[in-house]
């Protein structure tokens, strides 16, 4: 659990640093065990892409403005220009009708004449200058009449270059600067002149570009108070000159006209002052209160301010925050709902720390004191929260030495003391001798430390009875990093765990002896320092249970297992039943000779006894196969049984340099062959079996199996050859042509399907490295289930877990094969965080007539609800298994009752009848 500091000043360094860090170590904690997400953040980035995206908005929408702006300028001089050009052709046109020679232009009443063409702009004049430059007429000024222009114009150049081009050209258009002396408007013109036909005279017309300036502006405020943009329609633009006098305001009419220097807005700032300031850097954005049109209720704005330098204008528009809100409402209420639910969480804790904070001292209560005051408002709010806590998990507080200072109802429940009784005590009231010195040395050498404790710890009620807790102890820190208490919260497992102490006391003992088992054997041979064990078979088992029935068969297992326990020759021995007919029989320290000879006195000893007492046409004999190495007891000794059988031995022990055995590494041999083989030719593959929903009775998920085929088109399955390829390299080469056939099959299919892999496969990285690309690159990931097969031999969880990491982040699942076999250690279950648990075949074939398997399955059962794994029963080979594995609630079923491998999948659909 992470914990945050806040820094305070100097002066309440003391109060302040110790308040900050319980507050967060414990807000923190509980915040990150209920709280789904931090609404709030999403708010804030929501607003903030507001924020951006309408500050593009409305920049864009002021550089849309400026380009109009330019346009209309430009459309305006075009215009004008246009309309002097028609003009000026008209005269002229007029004139040329009208004039014949020299003679008549000197004596014609040119104001009369062009009068008719006068139009309702008395700016519009005419003027005739002769060839010569000689001034003939000037409709504005009388004076400039019989003047000429060269000279008059000495001061502006470009209108003499502009008079000695059209001289050449007949006419056209020319800019001009006027000097002081000639001007009677506007300094800066433009005019169109036209030579006459038929006599040495121009007729031309002008205008002043402020003119046209002018009514451009006049344009352009009237396109403004009508422009509208946005979603709405409820973006304008507003306009004052560079002295701040405001233009055109379409949202306020009444600032038309006004200075603004001095107006503020709502939140009380010189707002034209501060623009004048950004458009005099470029232009940028600034932030105020300002009334919304259609609401006139001021609001939060954003505007966007830059000056139009042609005319020395400062432009601007804007956005509402309101908008915003407009957006997010439905978003809103749900984060201020989230919001609010957890500020009463954190109120709630404020609370509760302020009574733990006391105890530090006077000086800190007396600056918690100050605190306090400020959160009156939170503490009722903390009540309803420690509720909440106390009712769903177990908490107690104690101080530094461990006297518990605080129990919630959750406790005196389960320990069966009042609370009473508790408070003042240590945790010692509730301690079960059972649980080693060890634990607490652990615990307390963490939680010391300022770290945090995890566990579980088993503990005694005041009846006497036990209980189990999950529990997680973490101390609380002053400012000094001083441990002042300690906080515990839990979570009753004592279900859990009983049930996990059932299952393995079933595991430990055969059901139907009475015998201990496999897993027994393992478990007691494990600390032995020189084992040595006996695997005992009855031979011709098989044809005593087709014969006499399973009925005769069983009672044959029972009293083999009641006579080996009770021979005095097998005194000091361990007896177990490994599995079907098979016993075994364990020593310590024990001679090897005299071992052998016990053993084999024992077998024709019980044999006879057996024959006696069912019948002389009932023929029991044993074969033993016996072994002394520690590391392979069980192989060895089971090798041994195979040789003594293929020898016609009733005894062997088993011997590296023993010739007569040979011959299986012959067979291992021809194996490795038919695998080498099979991987060259392509002939290996998988074979799919269906494993049946028990509830609908359909086919959801399928089992990828391995087979190779030889030479002559026969199926092999892996009992003949997995075991001798894990010893050679072929190996991965083998589980690498599974996955590639499977997943080849299964992305075509929206069926989930299983892989099995070894321990030697789940911690080879390029076959995990491989499974996880080939089936990431097909698009199978999320409905692969990593099926693990001797899983008793996985023993690093924390690698493990690692590993399946990755897969599970993508989708895929972790299935624990075979449990019921060889599986005992419950603690490895819990930690590997499996998906689904398969139940062993062995368990599964006798729930049609055996209560104990039955109870077994219904353990099994239990134990994946709790710890949420689904169950799978394999092996169901007819309908009263299938009725019965229904009936104790397994999730999934599998066997040849539902179907066989195939070399494909195939559908199936099967009514159960419970």
């Amino acid at each position: 659990m992470s914990v945050f500091k806040y820094s305070a000043s100097l002066l309440s360094l003391f109060a302040s640093l110790s308040t900050a860090m319980i507050f967060s170590a414990v807000v923190l904690y509980f915040i990150n065990a209920n709280a789904k997400n931090d609404y709030g953040e999403r708010a804030v980035l929501l607003e903030k892409q507001f924020s951006e995206n309408s500050q593009a908005e409305v920049k864009n929408e002021i550089e849309r403005m400026l380009i109009r702006i330019d346009a209309v300028r430009e459309s305006n001089i075009e215009m004008k220009k246009a309309s002097v050009a028609q003009r000026v052709g008209s005269v002229a046109e007029y004139l040329n009708l009208s004039l014949d020679g020299d003679a008549s232009y000197k004596k014609a009443d040119f104001g009369r004449m062009i009068s008719a063409f006068k139009g309702a702009d008395d700016s519009e004049y005419y003027f005739l200058i002769s060839d010569d430059g000689t001034i003939i007429y000037h409709e504005e000024n009388k004076k400039l009449i019989n003047q000429n222009i060269v000279n008059l114009l000495k001061g502006s150049p470009e209108l003499t270059d502009l008079l000695n081009g059209l001289r050449n050209s007949g006419g056209g258009f020319g800019s001009y600067e006027l000097n002081d002396s000639l001007r009677t408007s506007g300094k800066v013109k433009i005019g169109y002149v036209q030579k006459l036909k038929n006599v040495p005279l121009f007729i031309g017309s002008s205008f002043t570009v402020e003119s046209a300036e002018d009514e451009a502006k006049k344009r352009v405020i009237s396109s403004i108070r009508r422009e509208r943009y946005g979603k709405d329609k409820a973006g304008y633009f507003w306009v004052n000159d560079s002295d701040l006098t405001g233009i055109v305001h379409p949202g306020n009419p009444e600032l038309e006209g006004k200075n603004l220097k001095n107006m503020r807005s709502r939140d009380g700032k010189y707002l034209f002052q501060e623009i004048d300031k950004i458009v005099r850097n470029g232009g940028g954005y600034v932030e105020y209160f300002w009334p919304r049109p259609d609401t006139v209720i001021p609001e939060r704005k954003v505007t966007y301010a830059t000056v139009y330098k042609p005319w020395g204008w400062v432009i601007g528009t804007g956005f509402y925050f309101s908008d915003l809100e407009k957006q997010l409402e439905d978003e809103r209420a749900l984060i201020e709902k989230l919001v609010q639910e957890d500020i009463e969480k954190v109120k709630r804790v404020i609370s509760y720390l302020f009574a733990v904070v006391l105890i530090s001292g006077i000086f800190i209560y007396r600056m918690i004191r100050k605190l306090e005051k400020r959160q009156e408002g939170h503490r009722n709010l903390l009540e309803q929260y420690k509720s909440i806590l106390d009712k769903s998990s177990v908490v107690t507080i104690t101080d530094e030495y461990g006297v518990m200072t605080y129990v919630n109802d959750k406790f005196c429940e389960i320990s069966g003391y009042k609370r009473e009784e508790l408070i003042g005590n240590r945790h010692n009231i509730i301690k079960h001798p059972t649980t080693p010195i060890e634990t607490f040395k652990e615990l307390w050498n963490t939680i010391t430390k300022g770290k945090v404790w995890k566990g579980v710890l088993r503990n005694r009620r005041k009846d006497g009875e036990s209980f189990y807790i999950s529990a997680t102890i973490a101390p609380i820190l002053n400012e000094f990093g001083e441990v002042i208490e300690y906080i515990a919260c839990a979570n009753d497992i004592t279900e859990l765990v009983e049930n996990r102490n059932r299952i393995e006391e079933l595991f430990n003992s055969d059901s139907l002896t009475g015998l201990g088992s496999r897993v027994k054997l393992i478990s007691d041979a494990e600390p032995m320092e020189y084992p040595i064990l006996a695997i005992v078979d009855i031979r011709g088992f098989k044809q005593i249970n087709e014969f006499f029935g399973n009925h005769f068969a069983d009672r044959i297992l029972i009293e083999t297992a009641r006579e080996f326990v009770a021979f005095p020759a097998l005194s000091g021995y361990s007896v177990y039943r490994l599995h079907s007919d098979k016993f075994g029989i364990l020593a310590n320290n024990a001679d090897p000779v005299v071992f052998k000879n016990n053993v084999s006195v024992a077998m024709r000893r019980v044999g006879a006894i057996l024959q006696e007492r069912h019948g002389e046409d009932k023929h029991i004999y044993f074969t033993a196969g016996i072994a002394g190495d520690k590391d392979n007891l069980l192989a060895y000794a089971d090798m041994a049984l195979n040789g003594a059988k293929k020898l016609k031995q009733d005894i062997l022990v088993y011997s590296q340099a023993d010739n007569r055995i040979k011959a299986d590494f012959e067979e291992n041999l021809s194996i490795i062959r038919k695998v080498s083989d099979a991987l060259k030719n392509d002939r290996v593959t998988a074979y799919y079996q269906p494993i049946i929903d028990m509830k609908t009775g359909d086919s959801e998920k399928y089992e990828c199996l391995m087979r190779i085929i030889d030479e002559n088109g026969d199926v092999i399955s892996p009992a003949k050859f997995l075991d001798i390829s894990k010893k050679t390299n072929m190996y991965p080469r083998l589980t690498a042509r599974v996955i590639e056939k499977s997943v080849a099959v299964f992305k075509n299919l929206p069926y989930q399907f299983s892989i099995n892999l070894s321990v030697e496969d789940i911690f080879d990285r390029d076959t995990m490295d491989y499974l996880f690309t080939v089936a990431k690159n097909n698009g199978v990931l999320g409905r692969l289930v990593i099926e693990i097969v001797e899983s008793q031999e996985l023993v690093n969880i924390d690698e493990t877990n690692r590993i399946f990491e990755k897969f599970k982040s993508g989708g895929a699942k972790i299935s624990i094969d075979d449990f019921g076999a060889g599986f005992s250690n419950f603690d490895y279950l819990m930690n590997i965080r499996a998906d689904y648990l398969k139940i062993d075949a062995s368990i599964v074939k006798r729930v049609e007539d055996d209560e104990s398997s039955r109870e077994i399955i219904a353990s099994i059962v239990s134990l994946g609800r709790h710890s949420g794994m689904k169950t799978v029963a394999e092996f169901i080979s007819n309908k009263n298994i299938a009725r019965e594995i229904a009936l104790l609630g397994v999730d999934y079923g599998q066997g040849y009752y539902f179907g066989k491998p195939e070399d494909k999948p195939v559908f199936v659909s099967q009514n159960i009848v419970i």
